[in-house]
């Protein structure tokens, strides 16, 4: 094969490539009410942080935080900051409160939940998302899921959308296993960054996020 050739085949390898790469950015991998649950647990998530940062004494923020986001035993926090568990138990039922009371409105007009266990489950993936953003992502694995989780996805909705299994979203998850150069590009372009993003781990955040069934960019 000459050179002018194998440039032709090259270049007609990367049209089609891009043909199928907007094909499967095209097609819409959650139904309409996952897709709706999706939204709106994401929207949940930045009310629940205005609600953190705004709403809730220092201490209150501290506890909540700690106890929510960094999985830490009340018994852990009381010691650290040099109180008695009591008194740690009692702050978090405070800002539990507060935050309760506030994003009460806010669910039942989300979601039109109004069972208290529909309620607590709605803040509880709320609380999910907003807790992946701040955790650190030091290899492949981690910085799937805490992307996934950032967008409100679970395990098998993203293997939907990547045409894989859910064993596999798992073990790449675990570092078990790195994705192919196919499912490396759409995870990129699912979660709005870079390839080099998911690889080496530098502004994993830099884009919004593609809407799916949205037209991917040329």
């Amino acid at each position: 094969m000459n050179k002018k050739s194998g440039e032709t085949a090259s270049l007609s390898q990367e049209i089609c490539d891009r043909s199928a790469f907007r094909s499967w950015s095209e097609q819409a991998f959650l139904s309409p009410e996952e897709e709706r649950g999706r939204q709106t647990t994401c929207r949940l998530a930045q009310a629940l942080d205005v609600i953190i940062q705004e709403e809730l004494t220092p201490p209150q923020r501290q506890v909540l935080e700690r106890y929510w986001f960094e999985g830490e035993k009340l018994a852990q926090i009381a010691r650290e900051l040099g109180q008695n568990r009591s008194s740690v138990s009692r702050t978090l039922r405070r800002a539990q409160k507060n935050i309760y009371g506030s994003l009460k409105y806010a669910v039942l007009a989300l979601r039109g939940e109004a069972q208290e266990q529909e309620f607590s489950l709605a803040v509880s993936q709320a609380a999910k998302v907003l807790a992946a953003r701040g955790q650190p992502a030091d290899t492949m694995g981690e910085r799937i899921g805490k992307l996934r989780a950032q967008r409100a996805l679970t395990k098998k909705q993203l293997a939907a959308a990547l045409c894989v299994d859910e064993a596999a979203v798992s073990r790449w998850e675990r570092d078990v296993e790195l994705p192919d150069t196919s499912a490396l590009m759409h995870l990129a372009q699912l979660f709005g960054v870079r390839a080099d993003d998911i690889l080496f781990g530098a502004g994993e955040t830099v884009r919004p996020p593609a809407r799916p069934g949205s037209r991917a960019q040329a």
